[in-house]
């Protein structure tokens, strides 16, 4: 069996939670996320980049309740709808990277931390500070 067709089973089989996001009911655009309770910590990148990871748009807020705000990047609509959780495969997962642009955006957070020197992860930091 070739490593490909492995590589197509496995991202087929494995499923990850996942909390989907319905289309903006304003705009109907996909690019649509969460809120979470920020919490003032150090954190709230680490939440941010995670969820990026994982096909997920998050942004914190001081005062709302994450788990029935939602909102979208095209159109900036704020609306209440429950999010449950699902577990998709890796496949669907890269699939609503792919629809929600999370790819792009980490892409970018990525270039401008490489423009301004700020050097983001324990491991790049560990390396750079020993060599």
């Amino acid at each position: 069996m070739k490593a490909g067709n492995l590589i197509h089973i496995y991202k087929k089989l494995v499923h990850k939670a996942y909390y989907y996001v319905p289309d903006c009911p304003e705009c109907g655009s996909h690019r649509t996320g969460r809120f979470f309770k920020d919490r003032l910590t150090a954190d709230t990148d680490w939440i941010i980049n995670d969820a990026l990871k994982n096909g997920e748009l998050m942004e914190p807020a001081p005062e709302i309740d994450p788990e029935k705000q939602l909102f979208c990047l095209d159109c900036c609509h704020t609306w209440t709808e429950p999010v449950y959780m699902r577990l998709l495969s890796l496949n669907e997962i890269e699939e609503e990277k792919r629809r929600r642009g999370t790819f792009d955006i980490l892409k970018a957070k990525a270039d401008e931390a490489a423009e301004t020197g700020v050097k983001t992860g324990f491991i790049k930091r560990f390396f750079k500070s020993v060599t």
